[in-house]
């Protein structure tokens, strides 16, 4: 029977990080998402891989790729935003307009 490593015992951890920052992402909690990426990848960069098996590393590898398409999620979800803002930028300044116009006739 092997003991498992120090590494294999922390993918259960980055898992369950990576299943509280989409949940935040769910939520729409931003400052959540933040601080459990934050502490994600402290937990990612602290990993040592030497000793790995196989399996373990292309958990790794699935963990990796999660967290990308949950940044690639959180960039959309950003982009989405901004542009929420201009229109209602536009919708301001339209207003303005009008109201200005308004005041001259």
């Amino acid at each position: 029977m092997s003991v498992p490593t120090p590494a294999a015992g922390a993918l259960p951890l980055l898992e369950a990080q990576l299943q509280a920052f989409a949940g935040a992402l769910d939520r729409d909690d931003y400052p959540q998402a933040s601080a459990v990426l934050d502490a994600h990848d402290a937990s990612l960069s602290a990993l040592d891989l030497h000793g790995l098996d196989a399996q373990q590393l292309a958990r790794v590898r699935d963990l990796v790729q999660a967290q990308q398409a949950l940044l690639q999620r959180m960039g959309s979800l950003r982009d989405a935003a901004r542009a929420h803002i201009q229109i209602g930028h536009q919708s301001l300044r339209a207003a303005h307009a009008y109201l200005s116009a308004e005041s001259l006739a």
